[in-house]
């Protein structure tokens, strides 16, 4: 029975989508399939909050390395297909259909392991490096982001601005 939860600092009718929660996404990567996902989510009401819960570290077919011995490019792949890579492209389709005001979460299932400045005991190759690169897709596409938007007028429509909010030409 779906639960009613209260967030008080979102507006009332938002939207809330959760992508992976059944790890399915792990799967079958498809891109077409997080554009329907999204685009149907947008058609419910405003999206409001996203939660990525993707992420992978380990299967039968894959453990973590130990070693760098271990690496194999297959699954480094695999890994980053995975971990970052669907990741930025759930971005990718919900991004652009975001509320243009009032308040709009993305978060996204990272882990300590993928933070560089943290990494005290090596190993788990491809997942840390996978992480790490999600930890720089979220934050690269949130930089400044909100900000920037808050201070451009009507008269900005159609401009290309850089992070400082600084029109740069065409």
């Amino acid at each position: 029975m779906p639960a009613s939860v209260d967030l008080g600092s979102f507006p009332k009718n938002g939207v809330a989508v959760v992508f992976g929660a059944s790890g399915g996404i792990g799967r079958a990567l498809d891109e077409a399939s997080l554009e329907r996902a999204a685009t149907f989510a947008a058609a419910k009401g405003e999206i409001r909050l996203v939660i990525d819960a993707t992420g992978f570290l380990h299967d039968d077919q894959q453990e973590p390395e130990k070693s760098w011995r271990q690496l194999d490019a297959v699954k480094l792949a695999r890994s980053f297909a995975l971990n970052a890579i669907g990741p930025a492209l759930i971005m990718k389709h919900v991004l652009p259909l975001s509320p243009r005001s009032g308040r709009f979460v993305f978060a996204t299932l990272s882990a300590r392991v993928g933070s560089i400045g943290d990494n005290r005991h090596g190993g788990w190759y491809s997942y840390r490096a996978s992480k790490a690169a999600l930890n720089q897709l979220v934050r690269t596409a949130a930089r400044h982001l909100l900000a920037v938007i808050d201070k451009l007028t009507t008269d900005a429509n159609g401009g290309f601005f850089d992070w400082r909010g600084q029109a740069v030409p065409w």
